[in-house]
């Protein structure tokens, strides 16, 4: 729903800055207030970690969600999520050069799936529109970095103190940003009371219960699981986008949703047992 609700919010007078650098310091007041009621019992991050999550979303979140939300404006959400979903490919490659881990056959495979489907979807887009597609790919491997980061970060700590400390640096460097303006990129608010409205569901319905409801069910159902439950995350996305937004799918769209989604299912059930990591922006 967040792409569609951000829009939402595109029309009431905001930008992309000044709709990201006020949900997330709404989100961030509301998940310290919920870490204080739910989890007060749970000791805080050593100091040494803290530097580690608060750049997590200082520079992770805000160059993740700055460019994918900058780049909806010029493309379809359903088309976005598609090429964003490329990431799993990211990843996989990031950890052979890194951390030297040679991927299987079937990886392999699922990652040639999802680089067809990206590739047919590309396509659907026309030249105009080479920009946002540009922002999108950057949005995406700025993800990797940041869940490969998570992942190691969030192992020192309980996942919600973790997250909620991840958001604080995402608010910081958001309103940074806007503050600063680089390139004279300056934050736009809405303009109406509905605007501010959206932005506070953007916050807890797009940001808070999200999060908060996922370590719950991570933590019932565990990680195998959850993950295969993740991919349902760009078929949502994509319906949002055509019963919501009205979009249009052409036979080619679906069929690079299909490898695309097909891929991450596979990945999903390949690495079951890695760690998932899903404070998304």
């Amino acid at each position: 729903m967040v792409p569609f609700m951000a829009k939402s919010t595109y029309d009431e007078g905001a930008n992309a800055l000044g709709m990201l650098s006020a949900r997330f310091t709404l989100s961030t007041v509301l998940m310290v207030l919920m870490r204080l009621l739910f989890v007060r019992n749970t000791p805080w991050p050593r100091r040494q970690l803290l530097p580690d999550l608060l750049s997590l979303g200082f520079v992770g979140i805000t160059v993740c969600a700055l460019t994918y939300f900058t780049a909806i404006r010029d493309i379809d959400t359903s088309l976005a999520i598609v090429i964003f979903y490329c990431n799993p490919v990211l990843v996989v490659l990031v950890s052979w050069i890194v951390y030297k881990r040679k991927p299987s056959k079937s990886i392999v495979y699922a990652l040639i799936f999802t680089m067809v489907g990206v590739g047919i979807t590309t396509g659907e887009i026309g030249g105009g529109s080479t920009q946002a597609i540009v922002l999108v790919l950057i949005s995406s491997l700025a993800y990797v970095f940041y869940a490969l980061g998570c992942s190691r970060a969030l192992k020192h700590t309980d996942m919600f103190t973790g997250v909620t400390f991840v958001h604080i640096g995402a608010a910081l460097g958001f309103n940074l940003y806007a503050l600063v303006s680089p390139g004279g990129m300056e934050p736009d608010y809405p303009d109406t009371t509905k605007g501010w409205l959206i932005i506070v569901a953007l916050a807890i319905v797009g940001t808070v219960f999200p999060t908060a409801t996922f370590f719950m069910g991570l933590k019932r159902i565990g990680t195998n699981l959850t993950s295969i439950f993740t991919t349902s995350e760009p078929v949502f996305g994509i319906a949002c986008g055509v019963l919501i937004l009205d979009e249009h799918l052409s036979l080619n769209s679906v069929i690079g949703a299909a490898f695309v989604i097909g891929a991450l299912l596979m990945l999903s059930i390949v690495e079951s047992k890695s760690e998932t990591v899903s404070a998304h922006p």
